[in-house]
């Protein structure tokens, strides 16, 4: 977070393009370190409190792009600096973020046992019980082994391990793919239903829902973002909040696995009518209502996987989960805007196909982690 404050306002400076996307590639390295988050909420808060915990998190991490979204629209059109002056605003709440990560949260004492910190993790645990006016319900915190931590081997250390593994790097693939995806169909409905609805002729060839070959297309020209096209990110972005509610409602309800699956089966059967070319409108609300399924379906795989690793391989998995989430964001604009140019409906069968991928992915899941204690080892 260090790294990303700092070279979010290094980025203020610059002004030739080649350094901008420089540093901004190297904000990357910083961002990653945001996924430890979910870890660290998983390690800390007891189990009937964890789900509803970590899921609001996500909720709240749906909340960002709104604030950065609304900021943009006060902010953009304010001088030819705008941009600038939108880095640095939306900088603050990271730097209360630092600001409080550095003074007032302690580290996981789980984390502290398995790597033999034992002296440290009994005085945070100390203090959490005072915190919370309750009695240690132990006396020795010395672990009898200290296991081997931070290796990406131990990601396939047993069958049942490497099976995990195997599925999340499958799971996180096709949900990340198949969300960003949809966001930019999202895109293309949003512009096709604006051109249906403000069109004076209904017999336009531009006002009619395009052939199983062709694709909901925008003929405006590039141009710089203005308050309306703001406005439209605010109503993008609304889908991960309704997600991640649904999760956090679902989650001890039905189960995780059962939760995910159930939404990937209700995206599946969403997706089915926008292989009828229904009218721009009616597509751009299956679009929303689908990428609200797929979301919630992320937030509970990231429950779930925190929940099944042990302490010692936790944030490994996490982050291997994640890397395979980018790879699959990085291919899905093949598909969505180059694939989706000459045949739409490939294109949406091929995230169709994702979608039953992850159901059957889904189900060979070994072993559900509602209402379990986390391991350490």
């Amino acid at each position: 977070m260090c790294l990303d404050f700092f070279l979010r306002h290094v980025k203020c400076l610059c002004s030739i393009g080649g350094w901008y996307f420089l540093l901004r590639l190297l904000c990357g390295f910083g961002i990653g370190g945001i996924h430890t988050v979910p870890t660290y909420a998983a390690e800390v808060v007891e189990t009937k409190k964890r789900a509803k915990c970590m899921l609001l998190l996500h909720v709240l991490s749906g909340l960002a792009p709104l604030f950065t979204g609304l900021m943009a629209y006060m902010l953009v059109d304010l001088s030819r600096y705008g941009w600038r002056y939108l880095i640095v605003v939306s900088s603050v709440p990271q730097l209360l973020c630092l600001i409080i990560a550095y003074f007032i949260l302690d580290e996981s004492p789980r984390y502290l046992l398995v790597s033999g910190q034992t002296s440290r993790a009994k005085w945070i645990l100390t203090k959490m019980a005072a915190i919370n006016r309750a009695d240690l319900l132990f006396g020795d915190v010395n672990p009898i082994w200290k296991p081997p931590r931070g290796g990406f081997a131990q990601l396939f250390a047993n069958k049942q391990i490497a099976r995990l593994t195997l599925s999340e790097c499958i799971l996180w693939f096709c949900t990340m793919g198949t969300l960003f995806g949809m966001g930019m169909l999202f895109t293309e409905s949003l512009q096709a239903a604006q051109s249906h609805l403000t069109s004076l002729d209904d017999n336009a060839d531009d006002d009619r829902c395009f052939s199983s070959d062709e694709v909901i297309y925008c003929k405006a020209s590039c141009h710089s973002l203005d308050s309306g096209d703001y406005a439209k990110i605010l109503i993008s972005h609304i889908h991960i909040v309704i997600g991640a509610f649904i999760s956090m409602l679902l989650s001890d309800v039905i189960g995780r696995v059962r939760l995910m699956l159930a939404c990937m089966a209700t995206y599946c059967f969403l997706s089915m009518p926008l292989f009828f070319c229904p009218h721009p409108v009616l597509a751009l609300i299956i679009i929303i209502l689908c990428k609200v399924c797929v979301v919630a379906t992320v937030q509970a795989l990231y429950l779930y996987l925190c929940e099944a690793y042990p302490t010692n391989i936790r944030a490994v998995a996490v982050g291997v989960g994640t890397s395979c989430s980018r790879v699959g964001m990085v291919i899905t604009p093949f598909v969505a805007q180059v694939l989706a140019k000459h045949n739409f409906t490939l294109a949406l069968t091929v995230y169709m196909v994702g979608g039953v991928v992850t159901m059957v992915t889904i189900m060979s899941l070994p072993f559900d982690t509602t209402g379990k204690q986390i391991k350490d080892s």
